[in-house]
């Protein structure tokens, strides 16, 4: 620099000055063009300064960032080999246009952000998986947690499922995709519950009313066929729709409970068709031969959820004592359902095919000690958190209930497949194509064993059946309980029971018994309409389809 420029430079606290308003003025219109990048955008602010030309004071750069104005027609950088018109050195000097570099880094940030924004279907079942083994109650807590802490922008966070309403009541689901999302497994024991109803009708011990109850209890079978085939579309379509799901209801300490209701609700089903088809409106074997070929897929299926559910049970679930109920025997009492169905199955087709009788009611009895120990070893596993941790929550008081159903159901496998041991064997020993003489005596042992069986089994079902009642008594003088779908669990044990009544009640020809079943009929019935009327009302106002297992979930249908 010559002497004559220096001479006119300004003193060194005027330049300091001067350099400090023009930085200021710099960072403030780089801030209102929306660099919020932290440090890398300072560092990156700072790279582009060191490439501007440093003969030019802040004054000049700030006028040149603004209006964007370069010396090169490049965006990059010039090379200036040669000297300059002044005589100064060449040099290489690479300018930068600050405006448009920070113009694409805010469009990068933006793209990135709306990016993150949308959440990928990989992150979603990353959290469906971690979520699958969560119970209700606990994340019910992190999301009180998570309330009340300082949350951050709603907008940089995904959409979530919302479970309450304004209202304080649940949310309403709109259409029928909305609906599908959060159809979970047990809507089946719709089917269970209704099914049997027409067990029941068709099981009443008086011949002059019997011959007029065959029409209702078709309107109830039929009623349930079509309610298990939409609920079956329903079940399949959420799972295509959303995979992400799955985890949900295979890996879930409750969800996963309630696939039991699945096989149940399809065997209700096949013991109605093989009784009324057959039986009742006499239209021939082969509606007991179709019956049985739905019982082998049904009964395939439970046996998948008896070991499968208690699989996941053991590998993947978080459980705790204080939190088990007894819906631990959803997954269980299907295989024990299957063998009552087959013993009704084996009655009908020993006649005619002997040998495919015998072979369904082997298939009984093996499945059939598959399902009762387990939930015998439930039972006392349950009764002893009774001791410890009292009556379960309110909102699923009325699981009280469950144990019914494996005490009614194997009842009546145990003494329907004796009696049908007792027709059956005695033919089977004498065949000539499948003859086994050491089985002759056999059918009256297995006779005998399934008559005890049932009535002990009956015996503990009682006691089951005063206990729940005395706990609901309990609850509802504490106030009135709110309706859910678990109220279901109500209808097809207390059913059970009242069958396994009925059987024997014909076996002993006993008055007391008739009349007993005869009001345990009455009673179930009346308990199917007191909770079919409020779940036909919140299935049609979207009420009733929540998933609280979803609320967690960044998904939307």
């Amino acid at each position: 620099m010559n002497t004559s420029a220096a001479g006119q430079a300004p003193g060194p606290s005027r330049i300091d000055d001067e350099a400090r308003a023009t930085q200021l003025d710099v960072e403030a219109a780089t801030g209102a063009l929306g660099t919020e990048r932290g440090t890398s955008a300072s560092t990156s602010s700072a790279d582009d300064q060191h490439a501007l030309n440093p003969t030019e004071s802040y004054g000049q750069r700030l006028t040149r960032v603004l209006t964007g104005e370069n010396d090169t027609p490049h965006d990059s950088y010039v090379d200036l080999d040669d000297d300059n018109d002044d005589g100064s050195k060449g040099r290489r000097s690479r300018r930068s246009r600050l405006l448009p570099s920070l113009v694409r880094r805010r469009q990068q940030s933006g793209a990135r952000t709306g990016r993150s924004r949308t959440p990928k279907r990989s992150s979603i079942r990353q959290r469906a998986e971690e979520l699958a083994t969560m119970a209700d109650s606990e994340k019910e807590a992190r999301s009180k947690r998570s309330n009340g802490a300082q949350s951050t922008d709603a907008s940089s966070e995904p959409g979530r499922i919302k479970m309450v309403g304004e209202d304080g009541k649940p949310m309403r689901r709109h259409g029928i995709k909305e609906r599908v999302l959060h159809f979970t497994p047990s809507w089946f024991s719709v089917t269970m519950g209704t099914g049997v109803i027409a067990t029941l009708l068709n099981l009443l011990p008086w011949p002059s009313i019997h011959s007029g109850l065959r029409y209702p209890a078709a309107c109830f079978l039929l009623g349930d066929i079509v309610i298990f085939i939409l609920f079956v579309c329903a079940f399949f379509a959420r799972y295509l729709m959303y995979p992400e799901v799955v985890p949900l209801t295979i890996k879930h300490p409750q969800k996963s409970m309630f696939l039991g209701t699945l096989p149940m609700g399809l065997i209700t089903i096949i013991s109605g068709i093989a009784q009324l088809g057959t039986n009742e409106f006499k239209l021939g074997i082969g509606f007991a031969l179709a019956a049985s070929g739905l019982w082998w897929a049904a009964t395939a299926i439970s046996l998948a959820t008896a070991i499968g559910v208690p699989f996941s049970m053991m590998t993947y679930q978080k459980h705790y004592f204080e939190g088990i109920t007894a819906a631990l025997l959803l997954p269980i009492v299907p295989p024990i359902t299957a063998a009552a169905t087959g013993s009704v199955l084996a009655e009908i087709l020993m006649h005619r095919y002997p040998t495919y009788a015998f072979t369904i009611m082997v298939v009984s009895y093996l499945v059939l000690g598959i399902g009762l120990p387990l939930a015998l070893l439930i039972l006392v596993l349950y009764f002893q958190r009774l001791l410890l941790f009292k009556s379960p929550p309110r909102d699923v008081i009325i699981s009280v209930f469950l144990p019914l159903g494996p005490c009614g159901q194997g009842g009546e496998a145990c003494l329907h497949l004796g009696r049908v041991a007792l027709h059956l064997f005695p033919t089977i020993s004498t065949s000539a194509s499948s003859g086994v003489p050491q089985l002759f005596s056999v059918g009256q042992a297995l006779y005998g064993a399934g008559l005890i069986s049932a009535m002990f089994l009956f015996g503990l079902g009682i006691w089951w059946l005063c206990i729940g009642v005395f706990t609901i008594i309990r609850e509802l003088k504490r106030g009135k309980l709110g309706f859910n779908m678990g109220w279901w669990g109500l209808t097809f044990p207390f059913a059970s029971l009242a069958i396994c009544t009925a059987r024997l009640a014909i076996e002993l020809d006993s008055l007391a018994l008739k009349i007993v079943y005869t009001g345990f009929v009455i009673a179930n019935i009346s308990l199917w309409l007191y909770v079919a009327i409020p779940t036909a009302k919140g299935a049609w106002t979207g009420r009733l389809f929540n998933a609280p297992c979803l609320a967690d979930l960044p998904l939307k249908p």
